[in-house]
C-alpha cells in the first residue's frame, strides 16, 4: 500500500500555502508547492480558495498538517509537581479548567513536557484550540 505523502496547509490572513513531501531514499522532500493570496478573508473566500489549492493533488487526512494563525490559539507554560504522565495529563485537565473560559469538551489540546527538573517537577508547553476553531477549518 503506497502512504499518502505529507502535505502541510498553512492557513493566514493573506494567503494560503500548500506544501507537500514525499518520501525519497528515507528523507521527506519537497514535492509540491502552492500558494494563493486571499483578498478579503471571510469563510467562502477560505473554502473556495482550499478547494482551488488541494484539487488534484493527493490530500489525505492521515497524514495532514494544518497550520493555523497563532491568534485563533491559547499557548501556556505549566510546571507541575510530578514526573509520571498520568499525574501530568490529570494536572494539565485541572489546570485548563481554572485558567480558561472554556470548559474541557469546547476546547482541544496537547502538551509537551519541555524538561524535567531534578525536584521532581515537569514544565510544559500546553497548546490550546477551541472545538470551534477547529471545525471552522477542518
Amino acid at each position: 500500500m503506497k502512504k499518502s505523502p505529507l502535505t502541510i496547509i498553512e492557513i493566514t490572513a493573506a494567503h494560503v500555502r500548500l506544501f507537500q513531501f514525499k518520501n525519497a531514499h528515507g528523507q521527506q522532500v519537497l514535492s509540491t508547492f502552492d500558494v494563493e493570496s486571499i483578498s478579503e478573508y471571510n469563510d467562502k473566500n477560505l473554502i473556495h480558495i482550499l478547494s482551488k489549492i488541494i484539487r488534484n493533488k493527493a490530500v489525505s487526512t492521515n497524514n495532514l498538517i494544518v497550520v493555523i494563525p497563532r491568534r485563533l490559539s491559547i499557548v501556556k507554560l505549566f510546571s507541575l509537581p510530578s514526573q509520571s504522565s498520568d499525574e501530568i495529563r490529570k494536572m494539565v485537565e485541572l489546570q485548563l479548567i481554572n485558567t480558561l473560559p472554556y470548559a474541557l469538551e469546547d476546547i482541544s489540546y496537547h502538551y509537551h513536557i519541555t524538561h524535567q527538573d531534578n525536584a521532581g517537577n515537569s514544565h510544559l508547553l500546553v497548546i490550546i484550540i477551541p472545538k470551534n476553531v477547529l471545525n471552522r477549518y477542518l
